[in-house]
């Protein structure tokens, strides 16, 4: 079963970190190195944000489009903007998060 959080065809974020570690980075590294701010390359990892859209992939070696071919238009080449909807989707809320919460 695929991760929670990717978008069919996109790199899960799992992958995105795993990667990372293999070359040594945190999330917290890449945003340190590329002097972002915190939680830019996390959130990268699971919603539009170029910034640490670039940085990540140049720690991995690739281009943005290679990781995340939904947030590009696949004739040109060239980044959706406005990004599609779909790619902003609310991420789903853990059991925990919703004590006090009517069922």
């Amino acid at each position: 079963m695929g991760e929670p959080f990717a978008i069919v065809g996109d790199m899960p974020p799992g992958i995105i970190r795993f990667r990372l570690e293999e070359r040594g980075y945190t999330y917290a590294d890449v945003e340190r190195h590329y002097n972002l701010p915190a939680n830019t390359a996390s959130k990268a990892a699971v919603i539009p944000y170029v910034q640490g859209e670039n940085a990540i992939a140049a720690v991995l070696g690739l281009q943005p489009h290679e990781i995340w071919p939904s947030r590009f238009d696949a004739k040109t080449g060239m980044r959706h903007k406005p990004q599609p909807a779909e790619n902003y989707k609310p991420l789903p809320r853990l059991r925990h998060c919703l004590k006090g919460e009517a069922a």
